[in-house]
Parts: C-alpha cells; structure tokens; sequence
C-alpha cells in the first residue's frame, strides 16, 4: 500500500488537491474520499460535481461507521445529546457518585463533586466526549497514561468521568423510551420514529459511532463489510481523534492508495480529543507514509501570508495578484461593509460584542439584552424600583428571562427539577407582568431568608442594594459595589464556561456603563437602546474561531490581539497560536484589528487568583443541604402561584418593602 500525507497551509488548496487526485484514477470504480465534519464533506462534493465527478463516495468518517454498524446488524435509536442530558445523565451521574462514595474512593483521594445542574452535566457531557475521543479507554489500567491524555482538559475528575461512561455503555444496550410521545415532543430523536421500526432495543449518540464501531470490528473482520477502492483520501485530517484513527487504520487495509491532507496548525479541537502531533506521527510510522507539503496560499496576500508564515514558522507563498491590508481598527473610519468580528472563543466574543456595542454605532446580529449582565441590572431594578418601570416597557418581556438567569446562576443551590418548575411558574404564555413580577419578589422572599438554597454571600450582598436610594447613583458605581459586597468574581474562575461568559457580559456592561456615564435610575432607556441596537439577520456577526473554521471572508475584524497583531492577548500556548492563524487566514483582502483595554480581555487565573486571595469556598461541591430541593420552600412558592391566579390579589403591594428603608 501506497500511503502519502499532504500537509498544507490555510488557503493552499487541500481540497482541490484531492478532487484531483479523483480525477487522475484510470480505475472506473469509485473511490472512497472522507472529511471530519458535514460542512467539508458538502464543499468536497461540490469541488468534485464542478469536475463532472458524481460517481465517488464522499461522506463523513461518523456517516462510513454509521452506516456499517446498519450493515453489521447494530442499529439503535440515535438520540441527541439534549435529550440525554436532560432525561439520561442526571440519574447516571447520581449512581456514578454514590458508588464512588460507598466504595471510599471520593474521600480516600480528596476528589472534588461538581453539584448536579444543568451547566455542570454539560461539562460532564463535554468530558465523556472527551475521554471516549482521545481513546483513553485503551489505558484505564495505567492511570499515569490517563493523566498525561487528558491533562488540563476536564472539568470532573477522570475516574469520577470513566465511572459514568462505564454506566452509561451499560445502560444505553437495553434502553427503550418508556413515552414515545415525549421523546418526539422533546425533539430527542434524530429523523422519524418510523425509521426506527426494526430497532428492539439501545441508543446511541452521534459521538458513540465510531467507539461502538471499533468494539464491533474487533469479533468482524472489516474485509467483509467494505469492498476495496481505488483511492481512500481523509480530507480535514488535523481534525480527526484517536479514536476515529483507530478506524481509519483498519480502513486503510481496503485501498492500495491511502492519503490523507490537513493541516496540523489547523488543529483546535485538543478540547475534544484530537492530538494533531501524535496523529501526524502515527500516520507516517503506522502506514511508513511519504509526507508532501503545500506551502503556498490562493486566499491572502504578501502581507498575511509573512505574518501567517511567522506564525506557524514556516514559509508561505502568495499565489494570488491582490494584496491583503492588515490596519488597526478605527470606528470613524472602518468601512461599514465590514460585518464579521472573530474572536479567540465564546468569552472573548462576549467581550467583543460589547466592546462594538459602546465604540460603535453598529448593530449587532446577537440581542444582548439577554447576556446575565443586562439580566442582573433589570432584576436589580426591578426588585429596587418595581413601580419606575414604565407601563408596556420592553423590559415586561424580559423578565421571565431575566428570572431564569437569577437561578442559573452558580450561587443558586436548587436542583434541576426544582428550576424546571419555577421556571415554568413564569413562562406561562400571556401570563401578565405583574404576576411574573410578583413571583420574583415572593421567590427572593422565600429563598433568600433562612434558606441554604443561595450562597450566603451573595444574598447578603444583594440584600445591601436596598440601603440606600440608587436612582442618581452612577451605573459603573452600582455594578462595582454589587460586585465587591456579592463577590460576583467569582464566576470567572468557575470551572463551568456558561458562568464565565456570563461574567463577560458582567465586565462588558460595566465598561459600558463607565464610558457611556449613565446612572442607575435610566436603566429602561438604557435597555431600550440594547434594543435598537439589535438586528437580526442585518447587524455584525460575532464569531469564534471555532465558527470561522472553514470560512473565508473578504473582510473582517480580528478583536482581542496585542498592539502588533501578532497574536491574542495573553496567550501563549499551541493552542492560543493555532487559534491566531486560523483566525487571521480566513480573510482574503482586508484584516482590521483591535487592540482593546485590558478591562476586555479575559484572564481566567487572573480571578482564580483573587478568588484565592478572598479565601472564597467553592461552591461546586455538592452537599445534602445546598443541593436538595427545599420543600417547605418550594411548598410556598406553589402557593404564591396559585394565589396569583386569584383576581383578587393587590398587586400594589411590594413584598420586599421591608427591605427598603
């Protein structure tokens, strides 16, 4: 077998070079060409039609081993993680833990629990996937190996992770809906029931494929599924994992011409995986491979292509006539046409967005009056001054929102369940304002006094707000205050990045509210302009390079690198370089860039090392009396509720007037 890995540069044509390499083939017979995700296998496809070239199979590397688990026998229900983890995972988790608990591991080893809510289960869910794509199973008998895989990249601890993957593989064989009617309603299911008339029992998600395949393949020789081909080429290889490697080797027994084309710099997905060093090298050794590079650029010009060649260390030739301008961003001078801001990740692009909101007079695609800063100040508000609110104001809608915001906040210690069901107290369709408002007033009453159900510190700096008459007092103020008595900070060195870009939206307000100069008491006018400033389908886009990806622009703003554009603020890993480079290498002609305030660039230890300094417990660990539903609580809410219904019920009355002095 002939085996060739081509490493490229961003622009240098990878694709093209495959489509080619389809063409070239003397055999009729098809040959087999895979990408990583569905968007290059759409482009692939498209670059072989405009050759006239139908007859190849193109898929996916998950869509191949989709459809020979179908061949081997081995459907199951394919449900989406939503789903899961809403209606599989908590259940999983509990059992996961008690038997970690029961057997002493948890105390004999110090092993932090992550409490059990919804932005915690999606960490848990982003580290099974995680594990299970860095084929760290193959070592659980070697915990050294482990620790060296997955190094800083889960939020839970690895055993407590392989103790609930374990579970979960056992329980998801014999699964079956016990409400079909809910697992349609709740959307759960990818295609239609019918499709799944000849499955008798077991699930599986779009990440189990390839694992499950594998396991398969090791009782059924490959040879009798897979027919041989001509070609086997892997476009988007600095994308695969190792455990999807594992797969592609066996498949490599098929073809007597074995490619694969990526881009090792390329590679940002480490977080879920895919270790682009060890991969490249596997090919080479594992198949003897030749290795072809291709070192120049159809995209950008000179300019770009010097700096994305500095970057990356090594040479890139421009082989196109325009040149690509690289200038700072001014926002009196910028073109309007510009319509594209990327940033490093989804926290930077929080602080992106309103760092336009206050330098600029853009709109934006994205409606950020529902970031948890906007949400934090309105039920300030409203909780200070319910009756300032102006009748019909755009600020009635938003308190549903604004509500659930308050209990997704990792201060509160409510159960899943328990939000559910004040959540849906609030979101009853046509339900009026000042019911809605009532219930956030009776909730703060029931929950912030004697109850463990929030943190201690943050209700009794929420309950300082109501010492003093705020309405004259400047925003930036408040904010700071409300941060320092509340020790909001402390979501930024939160492990969870749900909580951290909320604290983004924090800082971006706050900066907003010190430059703009505003106080406390025109907060509905300031909403109203969040409100103008949003414009769906016609304002900027906001994107992470993760959403970039295989894109390109002909302009763009590149927001959060230092004073040279050189690289992002404050990194300096392998990662944070290979974020850079792709991020710039999506524009073809025009690269502005902004070099922001410190105030705007997220510095995880940063607060992690004032979090220390405070002597801040954490608030993670899940604990019989902060994590259980509270009842009589509970009980009480359920009575509001149902009072509320009453027509009676004078809603002049301000339940925390006693608050207020």
């Amino acid at each position: 077998m002939k085996a060739i890995l081509i490493q490229g540069v961003a622009g240098s044509g990878k694709t093209t070079y495959i489509t080619k390499l389809a063409k070239s083939l003397v055999s009729t017979k098809p040959a087999l060409l895979l990408t990583f995700s569905r968007t290059g296998r759409d482009v692939l496809k498209s670059y072989l039609e405009k050759e006239g070239l139908k007859h190849h199979h193109v898929m996916t590397i998950d869509g191949l081993a989709n459809s020979l688990l179908t061949r081997l026998g081995s459907k199951q229900f394919l449900l989406k993680e939503e789903y899961v983890l809403k209606n599989i995972l908590p259940c999983l988790y509990k059992l996961s833990v008690d038997q970690l608990y029961y057997s002493g591991y948890l105390s004999e080893n110090n092993i932090e629990i992550h409490a059990s809510n919804l932005t915690s289960l999606k960490a848990l869910m982003h580290d099974m996937r995680f594990y299970r794509a860095a084929a760290v199973d193959k070592y659980d008998s070697n915990p050294d190996i482990i620790y060296d895989l997955i190094g800083g990249n889960l939020t839970h601890n690895a055993m407590v992770v392989r103790r609930v993957l374990s579970n979960y593989d056992g329980f998801r064989t014999t699964w079956l809906p016990d409400d079909h009617d809910l697992l349609i309603q709740e959307d759960g299911l990818y295609g239609e029931l019918d499709d799944y008339w000849d499955v008798e029992h077991g699930f599986r998600l779009p990440t189990d494929i390839v694992h499950d395949l594998v396991e398969l393949l090791k009782d059924n020789p490959i040879e009798e599924l897979i027919d041989t081909y001509p070609l086997i080429a892997i476009d988007e290889y600095h994308d695969t994992n190792p455990k999807q490697f594992e797969f592609l080797r066996l498949l490599s027994t098929r073809t007597n011409n074995f490619v694969a084309v990526g881009d090792k710099f390329q590679n940002i997905f480490e977080w879920r995986g895919s270790n682009t060093e060890v991969l490249f090298e596997s090919f080479l050794t594992e198949f003897k491979s030749e290795c072809t590079y291709l070192n120049h650029s159809y995209r950008y010009g000179q300019n770009l292509s010097a700096k994305a060649g500095n970057v990356i260390s090594r040479p890139i030739v421009p082989m196109v006539e325009h040149e690509t301008e690289i200038e700072k961003f001014n926002p009196k001078k910028t073109s309007k046409e510009v319509t594209t801001v990327i940033s490093k990740d989804y926290v930077q692009s929080m602080m992106a967005q309103f760092y336009m909101f206050t330098e600029t007079k853009k709109k934006s695609n994205t409606p950020l009056y529902y970031s948890m800063g906007v949400a934090l100040i309105s039920l300030l508000f409203f909780m200070r001054y319910p009756y300032n609110v102006p009748k019909r104001h755009f600020l009635e809608k938003l308190l549903p929102s604004h509500f659930r915001t308050l209990i997704d906040l990792p201060f509160c210690f409510l159960d899943e369940d328990t939000k559910e069901e004040i959540y849906k107290s609030i979101a009853t369709k046509n339900k009026p304002f000042v019911a809605v408002l009532n219930l956030l007033q009776s909730h703060v009453n029931c929950y912030f006094y004697d109850s463990d159900v929030y943190d201690k510190r943050f209700v009794e700096g929420f309950k300082r707000f109501f010492d003093e008459d705020l309405k004259d007092k400047k925003m930036y103020e408040v904010m700071s205050e409300f941060e320092n008595l509340t020790q909001l900070f402390r979501m930024a060195s939160n492990a969870l990045l749900g909580h951290q870009i909320g604290w983004a939206s924090w800082v971006g307000l706050k900066e907003d509210a010190y430059s703009r100069d505003y106080t406390f008491g025109s907060w509905p006018d300031q909403l109203d302009v969040f409100k103008r400033r949003y414009s769906e389908g016609k304002g900027m886009d906001f994107l992470t390079v993760t959403e970039a990806k295989g894109r390109e622009f002909e302009q763009a703003i590149l927001f959060g690198v230092d004073s040279e554009c050189n690289k992002f603020r404050g990194e300096a890993s392998n990662l944070g370089r290979n974020q850079f480079y792709i991020a710039i290498t999506r524009v073809k002609k025009n690269l502005f860039y902004i070099d922001c305030p410190d105030e705007y660039i997220f510095d995880k230890n940063g607060y992690q090392d004032l979090h220390n300094h405070m002597r801040v417990g954490s608030l993670d660990r899940i604990s019989e009396e902060n994590g259980s539903t509270k009842n009589i609580a509970l009980s009480e809410l359920r009575t509001i509720s149902k009072n509320i219904k009453d027509k009676n019920i004078k809603f002049d009355l301000n339940p925390l007037e006693h608050l207020i002095k």
